[in-house]
């Protein structure tokens, strides 16, 4: 028999009888089917090079077999390498440090045995699987893409964080009208009647409203005091936790289905400055929460039983609605992600930027026979410098700006000079070309990360073409093979990757450095301006009488490639590196600024609003008539009413305890005082707060709650001042001072 599926996850197990490991594929078919295939045959291996006696008893006594010898290649130097053949993949990291340990060279040795399966048959997202009755694989490989309808179970709990006790949970299943449990039989039995529902609907994809970090460790907690088995995997297993601490964030795992919070998605996507599901829910125009009262949640519960249901119902579809989103669009982009790196679903929602480039190289390391080291996670190299950032011309109003972006710099750079862990040498050859750090790339070998950054170039062209509107599938695939084009850069420049060191980071980045000085150089000797150069986009002023397309082409012969990405009609900037507003005339006409506050949550809505509406004033050239309007503004706040949401500062807060000084933090004092009035808050998150006193220390702030009423004072000095020092530096490049912005007074110069 032979079933085409798209894999979501990729797990083991072990055979509780004979103790070893069996791969579980699990995946869907192009009619809706959720299958789960078994692989028993592969085994768990590493490579050992130059094996003495001491070693083939070491492993022998270890259950370990001896295999085949192979010859490998690791930085030009040749390696006798033999094959070791473990029982269980939980034996490797025992046996490679104990080898490493005794001086050995190990390669291999730390590759997750499922994903070892899947680059040594090169498999991709889709795939064929020939298998007998049983569903045991016989034979596997890659196939063609297929449409695929992934299923979306929505869920949300509410419960007491005073008296701990669980009230209700919702759920839906896709769009399907939701359903919620209640507590009314007890909680036990509310619990298994939702694994039942799960069990029940099947689905692929389960994700709720910050669930990672407040539902399923709530319910987990529940189920532990209650003996009760919250066994949802499609296997029957119970969720199991890892931190993530690059995100620092949990993370849960289940057999066969994937654990999504949308919360992180709208993070990573939207970045509002508000991360209430009430708040992006407006935002995307998807609905909000009904009002319940969530810190008198007990009250509730007791009084209006049916309302906090509905508020958990549509708590639920507020949820789905945003995790759907064309915004969001978390699946779409994962799923295009999973096909570009040849890695399973699972793995795409919360990318791992190694384990992206892992899956493209190892494949072609193996098959060219070059070695693959381990990652060295404890390695603390010093940071590697980067591209250069020059100095703004001068501050002020230009028209007529050109920005010229270096296309893929990165990427240009690996490519043009032969850049590999397959062609690193400190040697130089009769075929090689010399970094600016003074090491070497032979341009005689095979060079494999060149290659692939080729490969994903031209499918990017290929894919773009295929675009039709902005969010649709090809637009997300080509976004998503961009993302790992820039990821090589960022593993290569890293201190911890296994295909990397200082000097191959470094000459990457050095050799940036050249190609943009020559671009300098070449601008100068055309007599050309260049206002500003940030990382990889240089800003001049153009000519009226040359054709700024051609000028693209001629500064790409220069060594990296070139395009025009924007022309101004106008440019600001107060002469600081990466802050800048202007009006885009080509392609499209759009406000366009970079740097300023009109997006950080820590700025507050009157201040964003302000700095927007000046810095279009001053685009426009009328800068007094701007800076006018920011008095005013200072006199508004400092003598009449203000709407306190407009008001409103928001930060990520962590927890008390990794601040040095946490009770004069602003963010920590609204967060505890939240709990004290019971509403939920978790480390990591946003919060919202007005500032009622700052004349004291700490601060005093009142934390603001969307269902209850903000009656708070606010402080009229502090946020006027905030606006000033928000305008200060811009306001300078016109003449005026603090004082100025204060009284409305433009200050004349003597001299």
């Amino acid at each position: 028999m032979r079933t085409k599926i798209f894999l979501t996850n990729v797990d083991y197990i072990t055979d509780p009888v004979s103790d070893l490991p069996i791969i579980r594929l699990y995946g869907k078919t192009e009619h809706g089917e959720s299958l789960v295939f078994y692989e028993e045959k592969f085994k768990p291996y590493f490579y050992l090079a130059n094996p003495s006696s001491h070693d083939r008893r070491l492993l022998g006594m270890a259950g370990a077999t001896l295999g085949e010898s192979v010859e490998l290649e690791h930085y030009q130097e040749k390696y006798d390498c033999v094959k070791v053949e473990l029982r269980h993949p939980k034996h490797m990291p025992r046996l490679r440090e104990k080898l490493i340990s005794r001086g050995r060279t190990v390669f291999s040795g730390d590759i997750l045995y499922q994903l070892r399966y899947l680059y040594d048959n090169d498999l991709g997202a889709f795939v064929e699987v020939e298998h007998n009755q049983f569903d045991e694989v016989l034979s596997i490989e890659r196939c063609s893409p297929f449409e695929v309808n992934l299923d979306v179970l929505t869920f949300d709990i509410e419960c007491s964080l005073r008296t701990k006790e669980m009230y209700c949970i919702g759920a839906q299943i896709n769009d399907q009208p939701g359903v919620v449990f209640t507590n009314a039989g007890g909680e036990a039995k509310m619990i298994e009647d939702f694994v039942d529902f799960i069990q029940d609907v099947d689905p692929d994809i389960i994700t709720g409203y910050n669930s990672n970090g407040f539902d399923i460790p709530k319910i987990m907690d529940k189920c532990r005091s209650l003996n009760v088995n919250f066994g949802i995997g499609r296997a029957g297993d119970e969720p199991w936790m890892r931190d993530d601490n690059k995100r620092k964030m949990k993370a849960w795992y289940v057999s066969g289905r994937i654990f999504v919070d949308t919360w992180q998605q709208v993070r990573q996507e939207l970045q509002p400055i508000q991360e209430s599901l009430g708040f992006v829910g407006e935002l995307l125009g998807v609905g909000s929460k009904d009002n319940v009262d969530a810190s008198r949640i007990e009250e509730e519960w007791k009084n209006r039983r049916l309302a906090v249901i509905k508020y958990c119902k549509q708590d639920v579809n507020v949820t789905y609605e945003v995790f759907m989103h064309e915004k969001v669009a978390g699946i779409s982009k994962a799923m295009a992600l999973t096909v570009a790196c040849d890695l399973p679903l699972e793995h795409s929602f919360a990318p791992a930027t190694s384990r992206i480039v892992d899956s493209l190289l190892i494949r072609r390391f193996d098959k060219l026979g070059f070695a693959v080291p381990q990652n060295n996670w404890n390695n603390k190299a010093k940071k590697i410098k980067g591209a250069t950032v020059f100095e703004v011309f001068e501050p002020g109003i230009y028209e007529n700006v050109g920005i010229f972006d270096f296309k893929s710099m990165y990427p240009s750079v690996m490519i043009s000079n032969n850049i590999c862990p397959t062609t690193f040498t400190k040697t130089e050859t009769d075929d090689s070309v010399r970094s600016p750090l003074g090491v070497y790339f032979r341009l005689d070998k095979e060079a494999i990360v060149p290659k692939i950054l080729k490969e994903l170039w031209e499918w990017r062209d290929e894919t773009k073409l295929k675009v039709e509107k902005s969010g649709d599938y090809y637009d997300r695939l080509q976004s998503s093979i961009k993302v790992i084009m820039n990821s090589f850069y960022g593993v290569m420049a890293s201190d911890f990757y296994r295909f990397t060191n200082p000097s191959i980071g470094g000459s990457i980045t050095a050799f940036a450095r050249l190609g943009i000085q020559n671009v300098y150089e070449e601008l100068g000797a055309q007599k050309y301006t260049v206002i500003y150069g940030d990382t990889d986009s240089v800003f001049v002023q153009l000519k009226n009488d040359r054709d700024p397309h051609k000028l693209a082409e001629e500064l790409s012969a220069r060594g990296l490639e070139m395009e025009l990405e924007k022309i101004l009609e106008t440019f600001f900037t107060h002469g600081a590196k990466k802050r800048y507003a202007a009006k885009v005339e080509w392609p499209k006409k759009e406000f366009y600024v970079k740097g300023y506050e009109l997006r950080r949550g820590d700025s507050f809505k009157i201040q964003r609003e302000i700095l927007e509406k000046s810095l279009r004033l001053i685009l426009d050239k009328k800068p007094d008539e701007a800076l006018r309007l920011v008095t005013d503004t200072v006199k508004t706040i400092k003598n009449t009413e203000v709407d306190l949401e407009d008001l409103l500062i928001t930060k990520s807060v962590k927890s008390p305890k990794d601040y040095v000084n946490p009770d004069s933090n602003a963010g920590v004092q609204a967060a505890m005082k939240l709990q004290a009035r019971g509403y939920p808050w978790l480390p990591g998150t946003k919060i919202s707060w007005v500032v009622s006193n700052s004349k004291t220390t700490p601060m005093e702030v009142e934390p603001y709650v969307e269902t209850a009423e903000l009656s708070a004072k606010f402080d009229r000095d502090y946020y006027a001042d905030r606006i000033v020092r928000t305008m200060s530096d811009i306001a300078g490049v016109f003449g005026w001072d603090d004082m100025g912005l204060r009284s409305n007074t433009k200050q004349l110069k003597l001299f």
